[in-house]
């Protein structure tokens, strides 16, 4: 079984995107919500 590093990573990074937008996201609705 051969490990696929290059995949592995894609997957890898991508996943840490959307983490880091999500929570981008998440602060800024909170904000909002907090302000009203």
């Amino acid at each position: 079984m051969k490990w696929d590093f290059e995949r592995t990573t894609h997957y890898g990074f991508s996943a840490l995107l959307v983490v880091i937008l999500l929570s981008l996201v998440w602060q800024m609705w909170a904000e909002t919500f907090c302000r009203q």
